[in-house]
C-alpha cells in the first residue's frame, strides 16, 4: 500500500507541474464571456486531478485487490468509482462540445439510476430529523428521491462554481467534515492533496474545475454523505445546511428564470456570488463565502440547532438579495 500512494503522490505532483502542457493536447478551455468574470483562456482541468486518482484505485483494486475505499453499509467500491468516473466523462465532453442542458440532465440521472439499481444500499428510504422523534418512511418513493437529492445537489455544486476557490473551498470543507466522522481516511488523504493542488492552480487562474471537476466532485460528496447518514451519523436537516447556500441560491434562480420565462438551466449573472461581486472584489466574495459555510459546517460538528441556523441564513440571504440586487 505504501508503494501505491507512493504512486499516487507522484502521480498528482507530476500534473501539478505538468500542467500547463495540457494546452498541447487540446484539452478543454473556459474562455471569456458576457457571464464570466476572468479574462484570457483557463484549463478546466480540475476533474484530472481527482480522475486520475478514481482510475488508479479501480486499477489496483481490479489487478492486485487493493481497497481505498470502504463503505459504512458495504457498498461495491468499484460500481462508485466506475459511476464516478463516467461523471467526469460526461463533464469532459460537456467542456468540449457544450452540451445540451436537458440532455446534461438525463444522462446525469441516467448515471445515478444505474449507479444505485446497482449499489441499492445507497437508496434513502427513511428520513429522520434532529429536532423532532418522528421518522418518515419513503416506501416506493425512496429511489426517486434519491436520484432527485443527488441530481439537484449535483447541478446546484456545478452553478455555485463561479469564481477562483469557491466550489474548491467548498469541496474542501466536506472532506474535513467527513474526516472528523472518521469516513474514509485512506481515500481523503490522497483526494485533500489533489484538491490542494487544484486550489494552487485554481488561485492563479491557471485551472478551473469545469464540469468535469463539478461533476465528479459534488457525486462523491453526494455518495458519501448519503452513506454517512444511513450510519446514523448525521440527520436529514443536518445534510440540507451543508448543502444550503448552493442548494438555495439554485432554487432562487430557477424561479426567477421561471417567472421571467426564461429556459432554468440557461445560465446568468444572478448568481449570488454575481450579486456579491457588485460590492465586493472577488477576493472578499470568496472570504464571505467561506465564512458563510465555514459557520454551518462548524454548528453541524458541533449539533447547533438546525432551525436556528437556517432562519439566520435565510434573513442574512434575504437582506443580501434585495440590498444588492436591486441597489
Amino acid at each position: 500500500m505504501i508503494i501505491a500512494y507512493s504512486i499516487l503522490i507522484l502521480l498528482n505532483l507530476s500534473l501539478f507541474f505538468f500542467h500547463k502542457n495540457l494546452h498541447k493536447i487540446n484539452y478543454p478551455v473556459d474562455h471569456p464571456n458576457i457571464r464570466k468574470i476572468h479574462t484570457g483562456s483557463v484549463l478546466l482541468s480540475g476533474g484530472l486531478f481527482f480522475f486520475i486518482n478514481l482510475l488508479f484505485f479501480l486499477l489496483a483494486n481490479i489487478l492486485f485487490g487493493f481497497e481505498f475505499i470502504e463503505f459504512s453499509n458495504k457498498g461495491d467500491s468499484n460500481i462508485f468509482l466506475i459511476s464516478a468516473i463516467f461523471c467526469f466523462i460526461l463533464g469532459f465532453i460537456d467542456d468540449k462540445i457544450n452540451l445540451n442542458a436537458n440532455l446534461k440532465l438525463l444522462i446525469i440521472i441516467f448515471i445515478l439510476s444505474i449507479f444505485l439499481f446497482l449499489n441499492k444500499n445507497f437508496i434513502i428510504e427513511i428520513l429522520k430529523f434532529s429536532f423532532i422523534d418522528k421518522t418518515i418512511y419513503l416506501g416506493n418513493y425512496s429511489f426517486i428521491f434519491t436520484i432527485l437529492c443527488l441530481s439537484l445537489f449535483i447541478n446546484a455544486f456545478n452553478m455555485y462554481d463561479g469564481i477562483n476557490l469557491q466550489s474548491g473551498s467548498y469541496s474542501l470543507l466536506f472532506f474535513i467534515f467527513f474526516i472528523f466522522n472518521f469516513y474514509n481516511l485512506s481515500f481523503l488523504s490522497i483526494f485533500i492533496l489533489s484538491l490542494i493542488l487544484f486550489l494552487l492552480k485554481n488561485i492563479r487562474s491557471k485551472s478551473f474545475l469545469g464540469d468535469n471537476g463539478c461533476y465528479i466532485l459534488s457525486f462523491i460528496i453526494g455518495i458519501f454523505i448519503i452513506d454517512i447518514y444511513k450510519s446514523d451519523k448525521i440527520y436529514a436537516d443536518q445534510i440540507f445546511l451543508l448543502m444550503m447556500i448552493p442548494g438555495i441560491d439554485m432554487f432562487r434562480l430557477f424561479i426567477t428564470r421561471l417567472l421571467l420565462k426564461k429556459n432554468p438551466f440557461k445560465g446568468d449573472k444572478n448568481h449570488l456570488h454575481h450579486i456579491l461581486l457588485k460590492k465586493f472584489n472577488q477576493s472578499k466574495v470568496f472570504q464571505i463565502l467561506f465564512i458563510f459555510n465555514f459557520f454551518i459546517f462548524s454548528s453541524v460538528l458541533f449539533s447547533i440547532n438546525s432551525i436556528l441556523i437556517f432562519l439566520i441564513f435565510i434573513i442574512i440571504y434575504t437582506v443580501i438579495i434585495k440590498k444588492l440586487n436591486f441597489s
